[in-house]
Order: structure tokens, then C-alpha cells, then sequence
């Protein structure tokens, strides 16, 4: 009778380490299992018009702020609250213009050297009443999401880069 008390109870703790530790494994050895999951949370709250949520998920970076090899992993030179407010700016720009994601698809994973991949998405995109459906290609950057916008001109204001010029380029 200890013995099988013995046993459950340590069942049962490995089963507690494992589900409180099951982020951690999920994000070290199944990058791709979150990502999808980003992936699933961004265009969600991009759809239900949750943009403090959307931000949330999103690889906050600058252009022009790039690290040592001239990688863009370096993230943004703005503070914490500076890329809100202007993730904000962006997406009134977005509803100034009538525009919105109203479903997206992943199409696609590509995967290259072994471990890097990045997500092929079809979005369905409202602009001014009008349907259309756009591509994209989604990167899984230090915990968050860049997007790649392709044929999507608007991408660009609902992603995580900052120091754009609002307005320019449509």
C-alpha cells in the first residue's frame, strides 16, 4: 500500500513540474508550436479590434536600430510607452482609412537550415469597404511576431515597427 501511495505521489509531481513547466519547454523546444500560437493571438485581437492586445504579441523593432552584425534584433530605440503611443498612431491611421483584418490562414510553414521557419498567411482585408485577400510572412523574433507584409500596403501599420513615416507610400 506505501509503495503505491509512493508512486502516485510521484506521478503526480512529475505531472505539477511538467504543467508548470510546459511554457518553458513549449517556447525552448517547440518554437514553432509558438509562434503558431502568437500567431492565433495577434490576428484574434487584430480582428476583435483588440490593439493593446495585438501590441502585446508583436517584435517591437526599428529599422535603423540594428545590433553590432547588422541584425534588427536589436529591437527599438524608443521606450516602452513612446512604442505604444505610436503603435497607437498607427492603428488610427488604419481606422481613419476604413480598414481592417477581418480573417486570416496559415498557408505555409518554410523551414531553412535546420531551425529557422517562418509562417505563410493568407489575410482577408477590408479597406474602404472593399474585400481583399493578402499574403504575408510571419517571423518568429526574440518571443514576438514580425510580419513581412506582401501586397498589403496597410500591413505596415498594424506590425511592430516604429519610426515609419505615417501616411507615405500607399
Amino acid at each position: 500500500m506505501k509503495r503505491i501511495i509512493k508512486s502516485v505521489l510521484i506521478i503526480a509531481l512529475i505531472v505539477l513540474i511538467i504543467t508548470f513547466a510546459w511554457n518553458g519547454i513549449r517556447k525552448t523546444f517547440f518554437p514553432e508550436l509558438e509562434a503558431e500560437r502568437l500567431i492565433h493571438k495577434y490576428y484574434e485581437a487584430i480582428i476583435d479590434g483588440k490593439f493593446d492586445k495585438a501590441y502585446s504579441y508583436l517584435y517591437i523593432y526599428d529599422r535603423e536600430h540594428i545590433d553590432e552584425v547588422g541584425s534588427i534584433s536589436a529591437g527599438t530605440s524608443l521606450t516602452e510607452e513612446q512604442a505604444k503611443q505610436f503603435y497607437q498612431e498607427k492603428i488610427a491611421y488604419l481606422k481613419q482609412h476604413d480598414y481592417r483584418v477581418k480573417d486570416y490562414r496559415i498557408s505555409e510553414v518554410e523551414y531553412a537550415d535546420g531551425h529557422s521557419f517562418w509562417h505563410h498567411l493568407e489575410i482577408e482585408v477590408e479597406l474602404c469597404g472593399e474585400t481583399q485577400v493578402v499574403k504575408e510572412i510571419v517571423h518568429f523574433q526574440n518571443g514576438g511576431l514580425m510580419i513581412s507584409e506582401q501586397g498589403d500596403p496597410f500591413a505596415k501599420y498594424r506590425d511592430g515597427r516604429m519610426k515609419i513615416k505615417i501616411g507615405e507610400g500607399e
